[in-house]
C-alpha cells in the first residue's frame, strides 16, 4: 500500500499472487524497491508510480527466506534456508533496475539465518543458529570474488534463539545471544576476546 504521508489516505495499492516475507528494501539510488515473495521469486517495484516492474525467478522454498534482504551497494544478499543444516547466501547485482535481478555469487553458511547480516565497508557477518557467525568479503571489483570467505565462529555451547550483530571499529564485533560476546575478526578467523559476559 501507498499512502499520503500529509493526509495518511491510501493512495495506491498493489496485489500479488502470494504472500511477501520480508521488508521492502530501497534499491538503484531509491528508485526502487526490491521485495521477496514466499516462494520462488523476488520482485523489482517501481514507486512513482507503485508498479511491479521486473520478477526474478530464484526458486527458493516456500518460507526459506526468513532474513531481511541486505544491500551491499549495487548488489543484494539474500538468505535461504534450503538444507535441514545449512543456508544459502546469494549475491544479486540490481544495477540495471529495470530487468530482472542477476545473481553474481552464492555461498553455504552451517546454520539457518533468520536474523538480519550486518555489513561494514567490505566486511560482511552473517549471524546463524545457533549461534554462531560466518564472515566475508564482498567486493563489486572486476576479477574479485564477489563474495569471499574469510573465518567463522560457533558458541562453545550453542542455544537456540535470535543473534544479533554489531560491527565495531578496528575489526571488533559485538555479539548478542544466549550472552553478550566481544570477537575480533582477521583476514581468515573470527576470535573471542576476553571471554563472554
Amino acid at each position: 500500500c501507498q499512502l499520503d504521508a500529509v493526509t495518511g489516505k491510501l493512495t495506491t495499492q498493489l496485489k500479488f499472487s502470494q504472500p511477501l516475507v520480508t521488508s521492502p528494501l530501497l534499491v538503484g539510488n531509491g528508485e526502487r524497491l526490491v521485495i521477496a515473495g514466499a516462494r520462488a521469486v523476488l520482485y523489482s517495484l517501481n514507486y512513482r508510480p507503485l508498479e511491479c516492474v521486473a520478477v526474478t525467478d530464484t526458486g527458493h522454498a516456500p518460507g526459506a527466506i526468513q532474513s531481511p534482504l541486505l544491500r551491499m551497494g549495487d548488489f543484494l544478499l539474500t538468505a535461504e534456508n534450503d538444507r535441514q543444516d545449512s543456508s544459502l547466501l546469494r549475491v544479486w547485482d540490481f544495477s540495471d533496475v529495470n530487468q530482472p535481478l542477476t545473481r553474481l555469487a552464492t555461498a553455504r553458511v552451517a546454520g539457518h539465518v533468520r536474523d538480519p547480516a550486518v555489513l561494514r565497508g567490505k566486511q560482511l557477518i552473517v549471524p546463524s543458529s545457533p549461534e554462531q557467525l560466518s564472515s566475508f568479503t564482498v567486493s563489486d571489483e572486476k576479477g574479485e570474488r564477489a563474495l569471499a570467505p574469510s573465518g567463522t565462529y560457533r558458541s562453545e555451547r550453542p542455544q537456540g534463539g535470535p543473534v544479533y550483530v554489531t560491527l565495531g571499529p578496528d575489526n571488533e564485533l559485538w555479539m548478542t545471544s544466549s550472552a553478550l560476546r566481544r570477537l575480533q575478526t582477521g583476514p581468515d578467523s573470527i576470535l573471542p576476546q576476553k571471554g563472554e559476559l
